[in-house]
């Protein structure tokens, strides 16, 4: 499949699914009138769709479903060293989806409470290539700051800086290269 097949394809996803979302107005703090992010193709995105399926009670969650939502509280307390590194069915660990998220206060939570913070999922991308595919700057900026590894290589042969798509994630990762 071609990139533009697949943006096709992926635009009619999106309108399949949420109709309104070309004409959802951003509000001053860049966020729209029901409080999500930008629209317009402007600024962080997401590599992963939200789950489309019903809504889980509260006891049904896993810490994988906290992660997405950002309960940084329920997974303050349920993370234990036998869950952070844990994978879902396509080898993504919390961080993977903390990341490709743009939660940075679940990053930085993750990493101090010792997420392994170069671990590759199914397509051997790390938490890197997600947070810079989506243009997650600050998330970028942080797990390079903790040492994470940018020259690692997913299945394509592509490293974190390489599947970014903004120029000032790119930037990051040659001011880093400078140095």
């Amino acid at each position: 499949m071609t990139k533009d097949e697949a943006v096709t394809q992926y635009l009619a996803t999106v309108s399949a699914i949420s109709p309104e979302w070309e004409t959802v107005s951003p509000t001053e703090d860049g966020g729209d009138e029901e409080g999500e992010g930008g629209g317009g193709g402007v600024g962080p995105t997401v590599s992963r769709l939200a789950d489309q399926e019903e809504e889980l009670a509260e006891e049904e969650k896993t810490v994988f479903d906290w992660c997405k939502e950002g309960r940084e509280d329920r997974l303050r307390s349920h993370l234990t060293p036998n869950n952070i590194n844990n994978r879902d069915n396509e080898g993504m660990t919390l961080l993977h989806w903390a990341c490709d998220r743009g939660r940075l206060n679940i990053v930085e939570l993750l990493a101090t409470r010792g997420a392994d913070i170069n671990s590759q999922d199914d397509d051997k991308q790390t938490p890197l290539h997600y947070a810079s595919s989506c243009d997650q700057v600050d998330v970028v900026t942080y797990l390079l700051s903790k040492g994470a590894d940018p020259s690692i290589k997913d299945c394509d042969d592509l490293t974190p800086a390489q599947v970014a798509g903004d120029p000032s994630t790119r930037q990051l990762f040659h001011t880093l290269s400078d140095q």
